[in-house]
């Protein structure tokens, strides 16, 4: 009995290392806690200062707690599909309550009245039960998720490093800054994700005029502190899967070239968060099909409502690191596409500003944003900063790099998800991916 208890005490030990080691070293890399030092005028935003480190500190222990005494049930697969599949449904109940309440909060008819506080009933119901059961998601999503990297060869069975932890809980809100004259990320902060709406509009509107910059307050569906914090209402669930696995290799490529050199240059931050949101979404489409192949596809929903209570809306932009509730590449029953409309609309934002006419751009993505919008979409606001955010996820309609393109064709010329993966990241320039793709091209002919 000794003999066990010393081996189960060295275990710890060395796992409570490798937690002490990542969260010494990805503080050290990962973007959300680097962020540039010209912050105009957050003091605006003050009461709604979000300290990282706090988050990272809060994650840290949390995570250090559920090592020392989570005891994980020992589910069935059969009894693991089950919980899943039940806890997606009343993750939609819980947002078809809130649209309710919603569209009945517009109307003033008083029998409205009746069913916005019926709907507002049923949506408490429904948070206190995904409250109730959301560490045990957290536990079988980290499950899944590490038994399809052992598939794919890129960890070994057991031996997962990182650890694929993440916590169900509202992200920061992220501001980007970006000059009026170009689309570019010039620095970014975090406010909490109670930072009202109205605030956010009027702090952006003081950055233009104070400032003569642009600013746009973005929600995420999770950011790569370690561990992981995702969003708890993501709709669906294949997106939860591939935001967990986005965000997981992220921490992965921390230790190797790609990651080291996140900030070395726009167009390695480009690569980083393509490829993380390639390997995402092949992840979640094959937990899917592996595991609820009856849900792909589902909701989503086919307009865009501001979630109530929440402060903030959702917003249609697709990527991985940012919360949305549409498909990213589906036509609607009108034949509009977003991603092609978003595209246009960057492609010709860059000409006009290119041209030095800055006032038509932004009278023109205004005007965009809102032919966007009839289409069934939410966008808040669409400016320089909106599109310096979104373009790094340069498969997006927000991003007008051709390195999506390229690390799409990477990718359809690798073997394997696996190689892909260990390709990409010993990447340290935009010319040895350039180097990569024709070496990878001479193979395939």
């Amino acid at each position: 009995m000794n003999g066990k208890w010393r081996a189960a005490r060295i275990l710890l030990g060395l796992r409570l290392h490798w937690w002490l080691i990542l969260i010494s070293v990805v503080p050290s890399f990962a973007p959300v806690l680097r962020p540039d030092p010209f912050i105009p005028g957050l003091a605006h935003l003050e009461t709604w200062r979000y300290s990282v480190l706090q988050l990272e500190l809060d994650a840290a222990g949390y995570a250090l707690a559920r090592l020392v005494n989570e005891r994980p049930r020992a589910w069935t697969d059969r009894e693991r599909r089950e919980f899943v599949r039940r806890y997606a449904s009343h993750l939609e109940a819980r947002w078809q309550a809130n649209e309710g309440s919603w569209l009945a909060s517009q109307l003033l008819d008083p029998f409205d009245y009746v069913n916005y506080y019926r709907y507002d009933a049923k949506r408490l119901e429904e948070d206190a039960w995904l409250g109730l059961h959301r560490n045990e998601l957290e536990l079988v999503v980290q499950f899944e998720v590490m038994e399809e990297l052992a598939r794919l060869g890129l960890v070994s069975p057991g031996r997962v490093f990182p650890p694929v932890v993440f916590r169900l809980t509202d992200p920061p809100i992220l501001v980007t800054y970006s000059p009026r004259d170009v689309i570019q990320t010039i620095g970014f902060a975090y406010v909490r994700p109670s930072t009202p709406w109205a605030q956010a509009d009027t702090y952006e509107d003081m950055v233009l005029t104070e400032h003569n910059l642009s600013a746009h307050l973005s929600r995420v569906g999770g950011i790569a502190t370690y561990p992981t914090s995702v969003n708890p209402l993501i709709r669906d669930l294949e997106y939860l899967y591939e935001v967990v696995a986005h965000e997981w290799i992220h921490t992965w490529l921390v230790f190797r070239p790609l990651g080291i050199r996140y900030l070395q240059s726009d167009d390695l931050r480009t690569i980083n968060e393509t490829v993380a949101t390639i390997f995402g979404e092949e992840m979640g489409r094959r937990i899917m099909l592996r595991y609820y192949p009856e849900l792909i596809g589902r909701p989503p929903p086919a307009t865009m409502l501001p979630i109530q209570p929440d402060p903030m809306p959702e917003e249609a932009e697709s990527g991985p690191g940012i919360a949305t509730g549409e498909t990213d590449e589906s036509e609607s029953e009108s034949g509009f596409d977003f991603q092609d409309a978003m595209r246009e609309t960057r492609l010709e934002t860059d000409r006009l500003l290119a041209e030095g006419l800055i006032e038509d751009a932004e009278v023109y993505m205004e005007a965009r944003r809102q032919y966007i919008n009839a289409h069934g979409y939410f966008i808040r606001k669409l400016n320089q900063a909106y599109f310096a955010f979104h373009g790094t996820y340069a498969t997006t309609g927000g991003s007008s790099s051709d390195l999506g393109p390229i690390l799409e064709e990477l990718r359809r010329l690798s073997p394997d998800l696996r190689t892909f993966m260990n390709t990409t990241a010993g990447l340290s320039s935009r010319s040895q991916l350039e180097q990569v793709l024709d070496a990878a091209r001479h193979v395939a002919e």
